[in-house]
């Protein structure tokens, strides 16, 4: 396991306690005078970061795994996923409203990055909608 420290600097405020309001008597009139500002008072301190990356050894499992539900409204959303030896992860997820709106996003997670797609009828797009740019491993 390789690990990365390196120690930032934290900024923290104090705050210093106001003095109590004074009052004076002019005439018949009480009048209230705020006290002077307090100072800010700011003090550096250093913390280390510690931040730790872990290798995965060995060969991943295969894996699947899914779920699906509808409420008495009649929206429902699912969602399916596997992973095979290769670390190579495929999966969807989705929800139908009440109205028949979709919304489905497939996607693939594999050594070039995770690519999705969208797939839907929602009003003001049109299909298909594959999710611009890679995140690269």
């Amino acid at each position: 396991a390789a690990s990365v420290k390196s120690p930032p600097i934290v900024a923290a405020v104090k705050s210093v306690p106001l003095p109590p309001v004074t009052r004076a008597r002019i005439g018949v009139k009480t009048v209230f005078r705020p006290p002077p500002p307090a100072p800010i008072v700011q003090q550096v301190v250093q913390q280390p970061l510690h931040i730790e990356q872990h290798e995965l050894v060995g060969v991943p499992e295969p894996y699947n795994f899914n779920f699906e539900h509808k409420d008495d409204s009649g929206n429902g959303q699912y969602r399916r996923e596997s992973g095979d030896t290769a670390g190579v992860v495929r999966g969807s997820y989705g929800y139908t409203d009440a109205y028949g709106l979709y919304r489905i996003v497939d996607y693939v997670a594999d050594k070039d990055g995770f690519r999705a797609s969208i797939r839907t009828n929602e009003p003001g797009l049109n299909e298909p909608h594959p999710v611009s740019g890679s995140v690269p491993n």
